[in-house]
């Protein structure tokens, strides 16, 4: 009988095969490996488990920094469509939990009062509100409301305040750092109907 005098590794078989799923793949691996197959069956089910636990988890990542809220239930908005999909492959979320809540029962679109009172007084937003409320509202130009002044109650710099102030809190316009302009909190971009209502 000959004698091997070096060891030589195998390398799996590429992963090209249409008749066979990632599962049976995955499987003989941890047969080569050393395992019997019933335990090289249960370990790549477990690999396969984590990978598609793990691949939700980043779903759900891209949509949150995109700005959606991935806990709305409406139903009908891209976030919500989108989270449907992701939880078709997290084999952590149950069927109770992928069943779609009627939309009388959904719960409250968030409400962000911390987030309103931060609103600083230099948010040039507000200004703006109050300008072109007032410009609605009279016909007037930039000008004329410029000759009002910030003071004058006719100016409504308040009311673009309070205005700000609400839109912050009901996430239709993000809570702005005034340092830098930028915006803190995200706000989703959806016009989907359903999805403010």
């Amino acid at each position: 009988m000959p004698t091997t005098r070096t060891f030589t590794p195998t390398g799996p078989a590429l992963h090209d095969g249409h008749d066979r799923s990632a599962l049976q793949e995955l499987t003989e691996i941890y047969e080569e490996a050393g395992c019997r197959t019933a335990d090289a069956r249960q370990h790549a089910a477990a690999l396969l488990t984590k990978h598609a636990r793990e691949l939700a988890q980043q779903q759900r990542a891209h949509l949150r920094s995109q700005g959606y809220d991935v806990d709305c239930v409406c139903g009908g908005c891209s976030a919500c469509l989108a989270q449907e999909s992701i939880d078709l492959i997290d084999p952590a979320v149950t069927t109770t939990e992928t069943t779609a809540v009627p939309a009388q029962h959904a719960p409250a679109r968030p409400f962000r009062e911390s987030d309103a009172a931060k609103v600083h007084y230099v948010d040039n937003r507000a200004r703006r509100m109050a300008e072109a409320y007032w410009r609605l509202e009279t016909g007037g130009t930039r000008d004329d409301w410029l000759a009002l002044g910030k003071d004058n109650p006719e100016a409504c710099i308040q009311h673009g305040r309070d205005w700000l102030r609400a839109a912050v809190a009901a996430a239709l316009l993000p809570l702005i750092d005034p340092a830098t302009g930028m915006a803190i909190t995200p706000v989703s971009l959806d016009i989907d109907p359903r999805h403010h209502s």
